[in-house]
């Protein structure tokens, strides 16, 4: 998403903002959010989660899609210097989708850059959402920062998305909220 679409998007809650500064540099940044969900997260080990959440706005068109999970590496000197010019950030690499469980006869296509996993306990009832899913063992997420992030669909139909003839294309995908966990205590950058 360009910036002037990301500050024009119509699904933006709150926006925060971080200044910082020194003797030589000043900066200010914003920080645009979907904020939907009153949550917990907990997680039993490091690969177990519960989420337990609440949509706040219960007039709001929104059903829940899917939680996409991003990792990054914790900075370091290298990343900051590579990254210090930067206009805008990414949440990291996506590399697992948790969904709804299927029927016991379907499973989902495996896509070659993530895989999708299905939630153990997906009860999703008006406002209410409670979902559990464990990581797979091979997944490492040691010394990463984690970002969870749930997506709707908005069940409001667009229509500048073409139409596909499938009525779901048209909706837009909405970040609800996210939550970022750092596998690490991060040292100072210097």
């Amino acid at each position: 998403m360009d910036i002037k679409n990301n500050i024009l998007d119509k699904f933006h809650t709150d926006v925060s903002i971080g200044i910082a500064f020194n003797e030589y540099y000043f900066v200010l940044v914003q920080n645009f959010e979907n904020n939907y969900l009153r949550y917990d997260l907990s997680n039993e080990n490091d690969q177990k989660f519960l989420i337990e959440s609440r949509i706040l706005d219960p007039n709001v068109n929104l059903q829940l899609s899917h939680i996409s999970i991003y990792f990054d590496n914790l900075p370091d000197k290298l990343d900051y210097e590579e990254n210090k010019n930067k206009l805008d950030y990414s949440m990291g690499q996506l590399e697992l989708i948790v969904s709804k469980p299927l029927k016991f006869y379907e499973q989902y296509i495996q896509p070659e850059s993530y895989r999708i996993i299905e939630a153990e306990n997906w009860d999703v009832h008006n406002h209410s959402i409670n979902i559990s899913f464990k990581l797979p063992n091979d997944l490492q997420i040691n010394d990463r920062t984690v970002t969870i992030l749930m997506y709707a669909n908005n069940k409001t139909e667009n229509p500048q998305i073409p139409n596909t003839n499938d009525r779901i294309s048209q909706r837009e995908l909405v970040p609800l909220t996210s939550y970022t966990i750092p596998n690490k205590v991060i040292s100072r950058i210097d």
